[in-house]
């Protein structure tokens, strides 16, 4: 699965923070696969 947009609570499954495909050039295809549990 791959995720984006806020993430400010790490709710993208990234074990981050940082937020993705805020970019009209981040597209979801770049973003790596988050893998589910």
């Amino acid at each position: 699965m791959r995720c984006w947009g806020r993430n400010d609570k790490g709710q993208l499954g990234y074990g981050d923070t940082m937020n993705r495909g805020g970019t009209p050039d981040t597209i979801p295809s770049m973003l790596p696969d988050v893998t589910i549990k």
